[in-house]
């Protein structure tokens, strides 16, 4: 739900870009579309994300997110153009952009719950094997988890272990970290600290793309908002606009309740 979209007043769709200037992005994705068989997931997706964000990728379930980051990372052919740092990613492999700087969390983190935090987070792919140890425990403190190095993994509250399936991803020494629902099942106490940890992750410099339903975390943690539906772009901006664009709230909240409210 988005409880908090109808508080928000009125908004002219022309008041939110859904193509926004991409003049500093980071990641650029330019008509991007994926079909299954018949079925368009996406259909003629494009917008930046600027270097130094914290961006969030929102919509109903089956709108096309996941697929959006599949197709960034290379795992379902696309059509359209990814591009990264000014790269073209077309016809690299998965593991080639992971090397060029894009790291992705799954929503299950894939841990191995017999080895212990720091095991964890040094048995990631790494970018480079330099200290490796000594570069696990330093992201290890960025995330305030030093504490929890030798713990195992399986005597973590949820929010720690999706912080530990981060510090992996940030071994790798990212430019871009894709993250996929990093708050489901958390409480709202849990939320807002990992939500802490997320700033804490972009102000080190780490541009951070994520899929989330949380979305007063979003409203308050995000720099820019996307939002898919049946695997079109319709709105982009600030939070705070985007969750008054008369498309977003039919997305959530039904064409009924849009109608209801006022001119």
């Amino acid at each position: 739900m988005m409880p908090t979209i109808s508080e928000q007043g009125d908004v002219s769709p022309d008041d939110v870009d859904p193509t926004p200037s991409q003049g500093a992005a980071l990641l650029e994705i330019r008509d991007v579309s994926v079909r299954f068989g018949g079925v368009h997931a996406l259909e003629g997706v494009t917008f930046g994300v600027p270097a130094g964000s914290l961006t969030g990728l929102i919509g109903p379930n089956g709108a096309g997110k996941s697929t959006l980051i599949d197709a960034i990372c290379g795992v379902v052919p696309a059509s359209g153009v990814v591009v990264f740092e000014g790269h073209d990613l077309r016809g690299l492999r998965p593991h080639v952009r992971a090397r060029r700087g894009l790291a992705r969390v799954f929503q299950s983190g894939e841990l191995c719950d017999d080895l212990t935090v720091l095991e964890n987070v040094v048995v990631g792919p790494f970018r480079s094997r330099r200290r490796r140890a000594d570069h696990a425990r330093d992201v290890l403190q960025r995330l305030q988890l030093d504490a929890d190095a030798d713990r195992h993994v399986d005597e973590l509250s949820t929010g720690r272990r999706r912080l530990v399936a981060i510090a992996r991803a940030l071994a790798q020494e990212p430019r871009l970290l894709l993250l996929d629902e990093p708050a489901a099942g958390l409480d709202s106490r849990e939320s807002d600290w990992l939500g802490q940890q997320l700033i804490a992750v972009r102000d080190s410099g780490v541009t951070i793309v994520m899929i989330e339903h949380d979305l007063q975390l979003l409203m308050r943690i995000c720099d820019h908002l996307h939002v898919l539906n049946f695997g079109r772009l319709i709105a982009s901006g600030p939070p705070a606009v985007v969750a008054r664009h008369p498309e977003v709230v039919a997305a959530y909240l039904g064409g009924a309740h849009v109608a209801a409210e006022p001119a």
